[in-house]
Parts: C-alpha cells; sequence; structure tokens
C-alpha cells in the first residue's frame, strides 16, 4: 500500500512539473511571438540586408553629429543651437507625424521642426553672466522630407542567418529569461501599488508590465541588429538625401532710431520685421572605406535693411551734460544712424560641405555663400567640426571653429576676416522612437 501511494505521488509530481515546463514553454513562444510581431510588421520585408528601423538608428547617430547650425537637420526630438556668425540662439522641438505604427518600423519619411530664436548680446560668446536676450526674438517652423535612399552591404547570407538563428532566436529566449527573473520585482511593484489604492486592477498591472516587457525587447534587438551591422562592417555605404523648407518670423518688429542728417535736431523710429524663407537640399553619404561626407545647397530669402547691411552711416556722439561747479562732469555718447532708411529682399546662395574620416570624431568642413539684390557679399568659410560621444555612441555635442573672409560689395568692396564658431546639442528621443 504504502508503494503504492509512493508511485502515484511521484506520478503526480511529474506530471505537474511536466505540466508546468510545457506552460513555462509556451508562455516563452508566447513572448517571442509577439516581439517577432513587433519586429514583422507590415513594412517587414525579410529579403531586405536590414530592418528599416534598425536602420533609422544607424543614421540617427550619424547625422546628429553633424548638428552645428540652426538649419542642419536634427532626428532627435529636441535640439539647440549656438551660432556665432550671427549671433543667434535656436531652441528647437522635432516630431515625425508619419510614424503611426505601434512599432514604428517604417524608415523616417517626414520631420516637422520648431522653435525659437533670438539674437544674443555679444559677450554671450564670452560666457559673460551679464548678457541679455535682445528684443528680436522670433519663431521658426521647418518641415523636411527624407528619401528612401540605399545601403550597400557585404555577406548578406550571414546577416540573415544571424537574424533568424540568434536575434530572433536565442537572443529572444536569453531575454524571456530575464524576464522571468524580473517578475519577483514586478509582483512587489503591483504589490505596493495595490496597498495603497485597494481600487487598482491587478491583471491589468501584470498585461501593462508585460506590454512594456515586450517593447522593450523589440527596442533592444533593434538596436543590436543596428549595432552588430556597423561594428561587423557590413555595411559598404549607406546614402540619404532630403530637402528641407523652413520660414522664420520675428514675434515683434524691431526698431531703429535714424536721423536724416547729422544736424537733425531730432531722430525718427523706424520699424522692420525680418521675415526670412529658407529652401535646402542635402545629401549624406557614409563609406566605411572613405568616411562621411555631406554637401548642402540652399536659398534663402530674407527681409534686409539699410542698417543691418551696414549701408547707413553710424556716427558716435559725445555729449556734454549741463553740470553744477561742485558735479563732476559726465560725458555721455549715443550711437546715430545717419541717412535714409530703407527695407528691401537680399537673396542668398549657399553651398556647404562636411567630411569625416571613417569614425574619427574631427572633421572638415567648407562654404561658400554669395548674397545679391540692393545688398550684395560674398562669403567663404573654412571650418573644423568635432563631436563628443555620448552614451551609445551618440554625439553628445557638436563644436566647429570657423575661419570667415567676408567681401562686401555693396561697401565699396570692403572685405573683413573673422574667427567664430557654433554649436550643437541634440538631446531627447528620436522623432521615430
Amino acid at each position: 500500500m504504502g508503494r503504492t501511494i509512493t508511485f502515484f505521488s511521484f506520478l503526480f509530481l511529474t506530471i505537474a512539473n511536466l505540466h508546468a515546463q510545457l506552460s513555462d514553454k509556451d508562455e516563452e513562444e508566447k513572448f517571442k511571438t509577439d516581439v517577432k510581431q513587433l519586429y514583422q510588421d507590415k513594412s517587414y520585408n525579410e529579403e531586405k540586408f536590414i530592418h528599416y528601423k534598425a536602420l533609422n538608428i544607424i543614421f540617427n547617430r550619424e547625422i546628429n553629429k553633424l548638428l552645428t547650425e540652426a538649419s542642419d537637420l536634427s532626428t532627435r526630438a529636441a535640439f539647440a543651437t549656438l551660432e556665432e556668425e550671427n549671433n543667434r540662439l535656436t531652441l528647437g522641438y522635432s516630431i515625425n507625424p508619419n510614424n503611426k505604427t505601434t512599432s514604428g518600423t517604417d524608415y523616417i519619411r517626414y520631420i516637422w521642426s520648431m522653435g525659437i530664436q533670438a539674437d544674443i548680446e555679444d559677450n554671450f560668446s564670452s560666457l559673460s553672466v551679464d548678457s541679455e536676450i535682445q528684443n528680436d526674438i522670433g519663431v521658426f517652423v521647418k518641415f523636411t522630407q527624407l528619401f528612401h535612399g540605399n545601403i550597400g552591404y557585404t555577406d548578406k547570407a550571414k546577416i540573415k542567418k544571424f537574424r533568424d538563428e540568434y536575434l530572433l532566436d536565442q537572443a529572444l529566449s536569453y531575454k524571456y529569461d530575464k524576464y522571468k527573473e524580473s517578475q519577483k520585482e514586478t509582483d512587489l511593484t503591483i504589490e505596493k501599488k495595490k496597498s495603497l489604492d485597494p481600487t487598482i486592477n491587478t491583471e491589468d498591472e501584470y498585461n501593462n508590465a508585460y506590454t512594456a516587457a515586450v517593447k522593450n525587447t523589440y527596442n533592444e534587438t533593434l538596436i543590436e541588429e543596428a549595432e552588430t551591422i556597423t561594428k561587423g562592417k557590413y555595411i559598404k555605404a549607406l546614402r540619404k538625401t532630403w530637402w528641407s523648407a523652413r520660414i522664420y518670423m520675428p514675434i515683434s518688429t524691431t526698431e531703429y532710431e535714424v536721423f536724416k542728417e547729422e544736424s537733425s535736431p531730432s531722430s525718427e523710429t523706424k520699424s522692420f520685421y525680418p521675415l526670412s524663407l529658407e529652401g535646402s537640399f542635402s545629401y549624406y553619404r557614409k563609406s566605411m572605406r572613405i568616411g562621411t561626407m555631406q554637401f548642402t545647397g540652399s536659398y534663402n530669402g530674407f527681409m534686409n535693411n539699410s542698417i543691418a547691411a551696414n549701408i547707413l552711416k553710424e556716427i558716435t556722439f559725445t555729449s556734454l551734460p549741463n553740470n553744477t561747479p561742485t558735479t563732476p562732469v559726465e560725458l555721455s555718447t549715443q550711437n546715430k544712424y545717419i541717412g535714409e532708411f530703407d527695407s528691401f529682399i537680399t537673396h542668398n546662395l549657399k553651398g556647404d560641405f562636411v567630411y569625416f574620416y571613417r569614425d574619427f570624431p574631427v572633421g572638415l568642413s567648407a562654404s561658400f555663400d554669395y548674397s545679391f539684390g540692393e545688398y550684395e557679399a560674398s562669403t567663404w568659410k573654412i571650418g573644423i567640426p568635432f563631436y563628443l560621444k555620448g552614451k551609445n555612441d551618440d554625439s553628445a555635442i557638436s563644436v566647429e571653429l570657423q575661419w570667415r573672409e567676408i567681401h562686401e560689395k555693396t561697401l565699396s568692396g570692403k572685405s573683413t576676416h573673422a574667427l567664430g564658431f557654433s554649436i550643437g546639442i541634440p538631446f531627447g528621443n528620436y522623432v521615430n522612437q
């Protein structure tokens, strides 16, 4: 009798253990299937060398290294630039309106950027704490359309085997085990919530935790694919093109005090609204053998005036105020613009080139722009851009040191030289995540 009970007890425990193993195996397969459903959505094509969003990750990390001007492309949710050349501070925010799928696996098609720009005092670039933002603050809206682009690669069969046998199988099993290990922590978190609020739905809490784990695993899978393909040198070259349209609108007008003649007893207040409209086209190419290069051509039409263009004569007057014999004499100075104030449209054409050798963080840039209309000038610029790496090799900050040669034909061929800099800081999540 005792042996019979022992036998049935052993049989029961064996069946229970087997059922638990099968149940856990079913949970693992469900977990892996749910991750794959995010990975293999309607935009997925197993014949492609790389997943679209994995390609986005590679492109995002590369393109933000070139952010040093407000007109540059940023695929991060937020960005800031400081341009010493025109003393402009820009704070911007970007969104990707076509990212409608749950997983966001499609390649980036459109980016809308918006933000504010302000002139800053010259001493801000010297990191003075006494700087004040000037009155002419404006807002900008920018639209960018990115084209499909293409990629050159090596050993497609090896990457397919890596994806099928490891990335979407063995790696997911490992990530499922990590998820199970975190269950005790999840249980504790839910119990804490329940102690504070007995009305919470425990089942919903567990479902939310599971959904978050699946999405997190999906993102980790894409990042691992992108890093494996990049570090393994499986990409020969990556090419991308895009065009942008940007409008800048001041919040208020800028006012100038102008004297018709030096002997004029009073000045006239002239209002100016510096609206501008810009369009550009860019070509980006990263070659594992040659390096990274970007070409940009742009047109900018903007409202200009005879003061901003240095056409009007500026004179500094020194006056002696009325003082009593016992009061120290204090001289006061005032800058006056003399002549006829005029506003007009200036057209500007610009070509820009940036190059980085392979993964070297210091590069070379060159640009030429030509302004024409009532104001005519040309500017050559040679720059040394470099970037500092942040987390996951992302660009944390980009800086460009610049040497500029400005030739103003309107002012009898006056030429000036300038040494300056610009800074770009992308931050926040990528717009396609």
